[in-house]
């Protein structure tokens, strides 16, 4: 059986969301610092909570770099 040309992407590009606020409250420890902040962070769902400045940083770096790319998309999920 034959597969069709187009079956398979020839290309797939991941790209994972950057540095949250919760993530960046954690300071690369397991647990969340029980603050102010951390329990209003707590009471949003995950996509609700925002980048963190270093996340907005890795956001606009890959952002630069599928650029540079020239890379056409057929399909975007977010």
């Amino acid at each position: 059986m034959e597969t069709p040309e187009h079956a398979y992407p020839s290309l797939l590009v991941l790209v994972r969301h950057g540095e949250s606020a919760r993530n960046a409250l954690k300071q690369g420890k397991l647990e969340v610092p029980d603050t102010p902040e951390a329990r209003r962070l707590a009471e949003l769902h995950d996509y609700q909570i925002p980048l963190s400045p270093l996340g907005e940083q890795q956001a606009a770096a890959v952002g630069a770099f599928l650029r540079s790319r020239s890379l056409s998309f057929d399909k975007c999920y977010d």
